[in-house]
């Protein structure tokens, strides 16, 4: 491997187990305790979309996407169709997929959602005064479409990893 790889493969992996880490965090256990939490928690859920937070999950996703893209078309020398036709090749493949299609279920859904939630947070704020019957209902639709996103985003990246982690026993990459 050279130092180029090296530095990409690196990169890739740390800002994806950050990127994987939280959001397996998040669905096993911080959705079920802003939940249970009830408005207190839609609080705390606020407060965390006007964070860097939002921020950085999308940075460590695109950091993530885009390093696996390019390790991809080095790998496989410019997307050779017998390479990708492999055992790893495949497994990479789906991987891929799989991490990009979590990529886009974020850039589609996830971000305009905690976006939305951060506007309402600060109207609340502005106004000084409890959230208004139809904000309440506006951020219980939007935390719901969040949790389903996210649980569908965390599938898919698992299966990103398992896809990748088990490439490199199929074969020699």
């Amino acid at each position: 491997m050279d130092f180029t790889m090296l530095v990409l493969r690196s990169i890739h992996i740390l800002s994806g187990i950050f990127w994987v880490g939280t959001a397996l965090f998040f669905v096993l256990f911080f959705d079920s305790t802003i939940k249970a939490a009830g408005p207190a928690g839609g609080t705390v859920m606020g407060r965390l979309t006007l964070t860097r937070f939002p921020m950085v999950m999308a940075l460590s996703s695109i950091l993530t996407v885009a390093i696996g893209f390019i390790m991809y078309w080095i790998d496989s020398r410019g997307f050779h169709f017998d390479w990708i036709t492999s055992p790893p090749g495949i497994a990479l493949t789906i991987g891929s997929v799989a991490g990009i299609l979590a990529f886009l279920l974020g850039l589609t859904v996830e971000m305009p959602t905690t976006n939305r939630i951060a506007v309402i947070q600060k109207e609340m704020k502005a106004a000084g005064s409890l959230p208004t019957p139809s904000q309440i209902e506006e951020l219980n639709v939007l935390q719901e479409r969040m949790s389903v996103a996210s649980c569908w985003g965390t599938v898919l990246m698992v299966i990103a990893v398992l896809g990748m982690s088990g490439a490199r026993e199929l074969g020699v990459l």
